[in-house]
């Protein structure tokens, strides 16, 4: 047969066939049928991978060098073939790409039965039954007859992204560039033709923009070429901008922002030292222009980072605290909820003869100032494992950090452990307290004076300067924030890492301090782990050589202007970089903006306030959460995971089973289900355990658990942990092929910014090679074995960093003013969106890649099955107008960061704004009114609560009044009880 010479590509994102696939002849319906099952759905695109690569043998061929075999040929624009881990694996793929191109050139060839049978295809899917998924991959093909307007371009997004996720899974030739236009197109024609518009629209003009918009994916790839020359590049080849601690181009994004909060203040600093300092104490998500060079932006990672790391012993401590009392109480360590089921049960009124929950981790604290010992054999277990996991290690960094003299002991206890005072104790028996400090200060007098030769401050004393001495101690125990060790009393380091000069022993001392061991764990890490990691990365806790060094860089700036304008301008920048440096550091330790007064009644009614928006108002924060999928999806499943590991996924392999999920916990991220440190980021709590008023720590309680009632603990753990497992795999892969010197540029980047250089990366790799086993198509490192601390280390602190990055946890990129007594409460969930800027806006610019844009309108599909979902719940009416759902789905998927929520309060103010085009307001801000609009939710309450008050002295209430009554019970908002409790608020209406 003759054939054909072709100039343009067969097909959307297609290449040039080779002359055997272009022959011209018109392939028949069985032929073309089969191309199309390979090719647009997913079960037949799993078979044909799975009948290529199924049984290949998984084991690595180091003498095999993928990228030498297609060197030079057709094939080496597929990056898979390169990293075959052996040469039958290889020819594996290739047979892939083959049978790929050529089912490409038959249906590029077919004409309109290979449009038809693509998208019969498309639409028996198994991603048909995502709502709206059908009739848009029919849309997608030239389909007219669509069975529902409820069929949007949000949930259609949704499901085309669910089947691109697993065809580029199972495909080689399929480009990210193909998906995101699919993902683009299906949202766009999803909105037109599901709001029913498509009916409308003649057959012909279906297919003229088809047609169109399969033209566009030339266009994208040319652009692609121009801007992104080195988007697959190796690192030989690569452009490198060096710069000082500069960020990589955003195309201004980050001046755009620059203005927002501390960290982004920092990073475009005019002060290099300002950038460098920065980058080492905060966690940043951004890239810096000389990553690109190996060169990291934090080595081993950053302080805020690396401080979380102490996460994973506190877990795990915790873990063995509740697996003990369980052993203890039930008699097995497998009983889950074993201090919720001894509460309910005294609750109930049952005799319990044994220690409550409360009174075991007391006795565990007890145990550990007394050599770690009980008559308990659990509560024994449970002491000595926070002292082996916890309290030692921490201890040991403290002396390694030289913080601590490496005979550090206690003088006033058998063993151990950091004082956190019972407040609530000493505020009730203050003159008993203050007694029993003069009693021993006269004592340690008497003794000093009995000693000609012995020295101290007491002995030359009186007795009404050992009071004042007595008083003051009492004073600052009281001004310390709550849930945080003293670090005032005397100078020089704080909390455990201060010399006793309070020279007390801890069994008088005993009535005045917690004992709960949960308590005084968590005040331990929230103390001590700052400041460890401060004097590791810059030799000290208060970063005064660090602050001289931007005085310095501004001072240069000074001397040099030549105008009071400029002279001006610089001190004025010169005082801001100091001022956010050392907010962050501050922040870090805890103990930014402390109010003069902690025990006053604001201080503790903003707490108390707080805590109630949290647990009355995020009751449905994890359908809010679903946009979080697609950072799983795309991040992990087509960037990472590829062919290998869809396949491992489907089989079950061992690293995705208990062993590499615990690697992700040992590296302190995923520890949702014990911290619930995302939900209490994101609600602006923070974990302190109080010991006030019984109703506050009432509160306090309820908080800490509302996570898992919500069932958003169970959401954050399950996704992070998958994208902990993604991150890990990633970066020991990119650690193997730099040590190898066939690191891609890409490759080379995520290293960098993650703190990870050249040679942490050949280290990460050498210990893999030694420690750790290849299951398939995943590494089980088994980090825990290592010998080399730091690889290890700077291994978790990347994977730590990657997953707070994808799955968004506000850290430092939020305002100073959010962390101050007044901003907490206006700016109470405002955190996420202002982190959003920087991990999706900034960053998503800095990348500007295919994956980028997949990701993005994936979370806006996403957004708006998150709405839907929500409206569904609360019973209302779907508005599937098209305007009304692109709105709803842009501002549920969080992409825009803090911009629609400033949006959607100056529209419930002014009553202007996009809703006006939509038809209705956002949702988001439907049930708040104005004065919560502007002044976040407690401004909402405190209104609400007025009105209501107003009206029921009038007699006057309404429907609404009760609904505003309903607002303030805990647990009102629970998105899987919501619809019981609406009946019951009807009922309640109905009866005024």
């Amino acid at each position: 047969m003759p054939l054909v010479k072709r100039d343009e590509p067969a097909g959307p994102f297609d290449f040039k066939a080779p002359a055997e696939l272009t022959e011209q002849s018109d392939p028949g319906f069985l032929e073309t049928g089969a191309a199309a099952l390979r090719q647009d759905n997913l079960i037949g695109s799993s078979i044909t991978y799975a009948a290529e690569l199924w049984n290949r043998s998984p084991e690595l061929d180091l003498d095999f060098d993928g990228f030498e075999a297609v060197a030079g040929t057709e094939y080496e624009q597929y990056e898979q073939l390169w990293t075959a881990r052996n040469r039958v694996e290889f020819e594996g793929l290739k047979n892939l790409v083959d049978q790929e191109r050529a089912d490409r050139g038959t249906l590029a060839r077919s004409g309109y039965l290979g449009t038809a049978l693509s998208m019969g295809a498309s639409i028996v899917d198994p991603t048909i039954l995502v709502p709206g998924g059908a009739a848009v991959k029919g849309a997608r093909a030239g389909q007219v007859a669509l069975k529902s307007a409820a069929s949007v371009g949000t949930a259609a997004g949704a499901g085309t992204a669910i089947q691109e996720a697993g065809l580029q899974a199972t495909q080689v030739t399929r480009s990210g560039e193909e998906s995101a236009m699919a993902i683009g197109g299906s949202i766009v024609l999803g909105t037109v033709l599901g709001g029913g518009i498509g009916a409308l629209v003649s057959k012909g003009q279906q297919r003229s923009l088809t047609k169109k918009l399969d033209t566009y994916s030339k266009d994208f790839d040319d652009a692609s070429a121009v801007m992104f020359p080195d988007a697959n590049s190796s690192v030989g080849a690569a452009r490198v901008q060096r710069g000082s601690s500069e960020l990589r181009n955003s195309l201004g994004a980050d001046k755009a922002f620059g203005w927002q909060d501390p960290l982004i203040r920092l990073q475009t600093s005019g002060s290099a030292a300002a950038r460098q300092t920065v980058r080492d104490l905060a966690e940043t998500p951004l890239e810096l222009a000389e990553n690109a060079d190996f060169i990291p932006t934090s080595l081993g990672g950053s302080v805020e980072t690396r401080v979380k790391l102490w996460g994973a012993p506190l877990a795990q401590s915790l873990t063995d605290l509740d697996q003990a009392y369980a052993k203890y109480r039930f008699g097995s360590a497998e009983t889950r909820l074993a201090g919720t089921r001894d509460t309910l049960s005294r609750l109930g009124g049952r005799s319990v003869p044994k220690m409550s929950y409360k009174e075991f981790k007391e006795a565990v604290g007890q145990a550990m100032i007394r050599g770690d010992v009980h008559d308990v054999p659990e509560v024994s277990e449970a002491a000595q494992s926070f002292r082996r996991q916890l309290f030692d290690p921490l201890k040991d960094r403290a002396i390694a950090a030289r913080l601590l003299p490496e005979d550090v002991k206690s003088s006033t206890s058998v063993s151990y452990l950091t004082r956190l005072y019972n407040r609530e104790q000493i505020i009730a028996r203050r003159p008993e307290f203050v007694d029993l400090l003069r009693s021993e200060f006269k004592s340690q007098q008497a003794v000093l004076e009995a000693n000609p030769k012995a020295t101290g401050t007491l002995g030359r004393l009186s007795d009404a300067e050992i009071r004042d001495i007595a008083e003051e101690v009492t004073d600052t125990i009281l001004g310390t924030a709550e849930g945080r060790i003293p670090y005032d009393l005397f100078a020089g380091p704080r909390g455990p890492l201060k010399a006793r000069t309070l020279n007390v022993r801890d069994e008088i001392l005993e009535p005045w301090l917690e004992r709960d061991i949960e308590a005084v764990g968590r005040a331990y890490v929230r103390t001590m782990a700052p400041d460890v990691e401060l004097s590791a990365k810059f030799g000290s806790v208060d970063l005064v050589g660090e602050v001289a060094k931007v005085n310095d860089d501004f001072n240069a700036k000074i001397s040099a202007s030549k105008t009071e304008k400029q002279r001006v301008r610089f001190e004025k920048q010169r005082r801001a970089a100091i001022r956010d440096i050392t907010g962050i550091r501050d922040r870090i330790r805890g103990n930014f903006a402390i109010p003069e007064n902690p025990e006053g009644l604001l201080v503790r009614s903003s707490r108390v306030v707080r805590n109630l928006n949290y647990v009355t108002l995020l009751g449905s924060q994890t359908l809010s959460a679903i946009p979080d999928l697609a950072g799983v999806v795309f991040h992990g499943l087509v960037g990472v995971v590829g062919t290998d590991g869809f396949k491992q996924l489907v089989r079950g392999s061992k690293a995705f089973g208990k062993t590499n999920r615990q690697e992700v916990r040992m590296a302190g991220a995923a520890l949702d289900m014990v911290l619930s440190s995302r939900a209490m980021a994101i609600a602006d709590i923070s974990d302190q355990y109080g010991r006030l008023s019984k109703f506050e720590r009432g509160v306090t309680a309820v908080s800490g658990r509302f996570g898992v009632v919500s069932l958003m603990n169970q959401w954050n753990a399950g996704v992070k942990q998958v994208t902990g497992l993604m991150a890990l795999e990633k970066f020991i892969r990119a650690s193997k092929a730099a040590a190898a010197g066939k690191a891609t540029q890409k490759q080379v980047r995520a290293l960098a910014a993650s703190g990870i250089d050249e040679n942490l990366a050949d280290r990460i790799a050498k210990q893999v090679e030694r420690f750790g086993e290849v299951d398939a198509a995943f590494t089980m490192p088994r980090t825990d074995q290592w010998d080399d601390v730091h690889a290890r280390d700077a291994l978790r602190a990347a994977l730590v960093r990657e997953v707070d990055r994808v799955i968004i946890t506000p850290g430092q990129d939020k305002p100073l003013w959010f962390s101050k007594e007044w901003g907490k409460v206006i700016a109470q969930f405002k955190s996420f969106g202002v982190s959003a800027v920087q991990r999706l806006v900034i960053s998503g610019m800095q990348q500007r890649d295919a994956s980028t844009l997949v990701g993005l309108l994936s979370m806006i599909a996403l957004g708006g099955v998150s709405n839907n979902l929500r409206e569904l719940i609360k019973g209302k009416e779907l508005d599937l107008s098209p305007q009304k759902q692109v709105l709803e789905a842009v501002d549920r998927s969080g992409v825009t960061g803090w911009l629609f929520d400033a949006h959607n309060s100056a529209e419930k103010v002014t009553g202007l704004g996009l809703g006006t085009l939509a038809g209705s307001k956002s949702n988001r801000y439907a049930s708040r009114n104005t004065a919560g609009a502007l002044l976040g939710p407690s401004a909402d309450r405190i209104q609400s609560l007025l009105q209501f008050g107003y009206r029921f002295r009038d007699g006057e209430l309404s429907r609404s009044d009760i609904h505003a009554i309903r607002k303030q019970l805990p647990f009102q908002n629970l998105f899987y009880i919501r619809q019981l409790l609406d009946e019951i608020e009807g009922s309640t209406a109905s009866n005024l």
